[in-house]
């Protein structure tokens, strides 16, 4: 069972299976973590270089790609686990 871990950022404290299980996404949250991913990269596609305040357009820049950089990894994370459990099972089912 997870266990709160008190600090200042609320982390849990996770069995291995609680973690596994706690990655996978179902198709739903694929799905509209797939469009978020989408809706990002088009709006980092159509920002508009302003000479003027580089600044600020690096900062829109960093701020698009680090909102992808994280929902690419929920992703990857949620296929990668998906896999692991896959062959977990497949290795049961040939030792039975």
């Amino acid at each position: 069972m997870a266990i709160l871990v008190p600090n200042s950022f609320s982390s849990f404290q996770l069995s291995e299976f609680e973690e596994e299980t706690g990655s996978v996404l179902t198709p739903e949250h694929k799905a509209v973590l797939q469009n978020k991913l989408s809706n990002i990269a088009h709006q980092k596609l159509n920002l508009v270089f302003n000479p003027n305040d580089v600044l600020a357009y690096a900062q829109q820049v960093a701020y698009l790609q680090g909102q992808l950089d994280v929902i690419q990894w929920q992703l990857d994370t949620s296929i990668q686990v998906e896999e692991l459990l896959y062959e977990r099972l497949k290795q049961q089912d040939q030792a039975q």
